[in-house]
């Protein structure tokens, strides 16, 4: 498991109620990532990251993920990919980000974990296999407020960001490059770990975030989001 828990356990009353917390909760959860100084390139490597890029999925300690979710970084920025098992069709509408297919991505240039609200170092970017360029079919991405957040961090164009899909026999990929210019905040150097949270929306699949489950509102709150470790 490549998960690193360094003993970062939260504190609970007793064991009963940590019985009653899902896994996701009971630990600090550090995932290391590995550094790929070629990325992005021409968008071909975002495609074929390393095996040590596969991230632990915390929600496969409950139930088997569709999802195979990676992550790899350099000093120019941050890439994201998800291997989805299944068909979809693909519903994307760049006007309704938070509604269409594809990568939702939520990060914090600050791992910040003792905030309920996202600060201006926090970011939220939907990566689409579809909906972008002049035909609306190409693949693009949105950065889009945040919900409840404290501070408004700042949105990057569309421009900003790279992304590629592609579709299989036993289902799809899809990969995103976040340059460091579009996170506030981004500096490996001064700052190796960053707070971290996705999930796949599929229309047909459904909903898959990397951990806990739509009980809980990560979709606003840093402190229920993990731990991403800029390893060397």
């Amino acid at each position: 498991m490549s998960g690193d828990f360094r003993n970062e356990f939260f504190v609970t009353e007793s064991l009963e109620m940590a019985l009653l917390l899902p896994p996701d909760l009971q630990f600090r959860w550090i995932l290391p990532v590995p550094r790929v100084e070629k990325l992005p390139g021409d968008g071909k490597l975002l495609a074929s990251l390393p095996a040590a890029a596969t991230l632990t999925i915390p929600r496969e300690l409950e139930e088997p993920s569709p999802v195979r979710w990676q992550a790899a970084w350099n000093d120019q920025g941050l890439a994201i990919t998800a291997e989805v098992s299944g068909e979809s069709r693909w519903v994307c509408d760049p006007d309704r980000t938070l509604e269409s297919d594809g990568m939702q991505i939520w990060i914090d240039t600050r791992d910040t974990h003792d905030i309920h609200r996202a600060s201006r170092f926090c970011h939220l970017i939907c990566a689409m296999p579809m909906g972008g360029g002049d035909s609306g079919r190409e693949p693009c991405a949105v950065a889009v407020p945040i919900p409840r957040a404290k501070e408004d961090g700042k949105l990057a164009h569309t421009n900003h960001f790279l992304v590629t899909a592609e579709k299989s026999k036993t289902g799809y990929r899809i990969a995103a490059w976040i340059p460091g210019q579009a996170l506030n905040g981004y500096d490996p150097g001064a700052q190796s770990r960053i707070g971290f949270f996705a999930m796949l929306k599929d229309r047909e699949l459904g909903n898959h975030p990397l951990a806990l489950t739509s009980e809980f509102p990560f979709d606003g709150d840093p402190s229920l989001w993990l731990t991403l470790e800029l390893t060397p």
